[in-house]
């Protein structure tokens, strides 16, 4: 396991990876709505910008909790944080802080990982659908304008 202590360089800048150590609900899929969808809709905004860091981790548009709940007009965005995060794959989306910031999520910028959650995130519209079919065919159509 690394040292806690230890920074490495994600999106150029030196940060501390914040491993889950919640013994809080297990989360899962089941448990999202459409405010889930958004929280991963905007983690994987810019996934098709060709930026890449020569040397690091590249994560995607990287938020804080703030941020989201600000611009989203969403609460408790950390819920839905480990509701995507129950259905991907490890080491998908990272929690980082760097020097001086709050703590960050964001999407590692690779092939593999913007498949696996965009793969979640059509699991996700399932089960928002299941809900509320109305909701999730608005908001899908709004976000494809």
């Amino acid at each position: 396991m690394k040292n806690d202590n230890e920074f490495v360089i994600i999106n150029g800048k030196p940060s501390k990876i914040i491993y889950n150590k919640s013994k809080a609900k297990k989360w899962s899929l089941k448990d999202s709505n459409i405010d889930t969808l958004k929280i991963l809709d905007e983690l994987l905004k810019f996934k098709d910008s060709s930026l890449k860091y020569p040397s690091g981790i590249t994560v995607i548009n990287g938020a804080d909790t703030i941020t989201l709940a600000s611009n989203l007009h969403i609460s408790r965005p950390s819920n839905h944080i480990g509701i995507i995060r129950s259905g991907l794959q490890a080491n998908t989306l990272l929690t980082y802080r760097p020097k001086n910031e709050r703590d960050i999520y964001a999407i590692i910028k690779s092939d593999e990982s913007i498949k696996d959650a965009e793969a979640v995130r059509e699991r996700l519209l399932k089960v928002v659908e299941s809900k509320d079919v109305e909701l999730s065919k608005a908001y899908e159509d709004n976000r494809k304008n």
